[in-house]
């Protein structure tokens, strides 16, 4: 396995990534949360990774819930029960932002499927 060092933040703009993967993650003082793994699929960029973290339980207005209404492509309903492992290895339109720190982070992620 090779490893590329970089200090360069993926910019700010709109890709075409594959979300690869969702696990379990700690954010520290947030508590647990989940982590939203995407690769960047084309250009100069392509293969790089770029992620998102939330919370573990979606609510209409929170980002776990923005991120998924999003992905599915349609508003959630209270007491929607969501199976995310079909949402992985498809495509999505994604935003890319940077943090106040200077991270770059996903913002949102549209599906490209109808």
């Amino acid at each position: 396995m090779r490893l590329t060092v970089s200090t360069n933040p993926v910019p700010p703009g709109r890709y075409l990534a594959e979300l690869t993967g969702i696990r379990h993650t700690n954010r520290g003082t947030y508590g647990p949360g989940l982590r939203f793994e995407f690769t960047i699929c084309g250009g100069p960029l392509q293969g790089r990774k770029i992620s998102r973290m939330t919370g573990c339980i979606p609510g209409p207005t929170n980002a776990l819930g923005s991120l998924l209404r999003d992905l599915l492509g349609r508003p959630l309903q209270i007491g929607e029960e969501i199976d995310v492992d079909p949402l992985i290895n498809r495509e999505y339109s994604i935003e890319v932002a940077l943090s106040e720190s200077g991270a770059s982070y996903v913002e949102t992620a549209k599906s490209c499927s109808p």
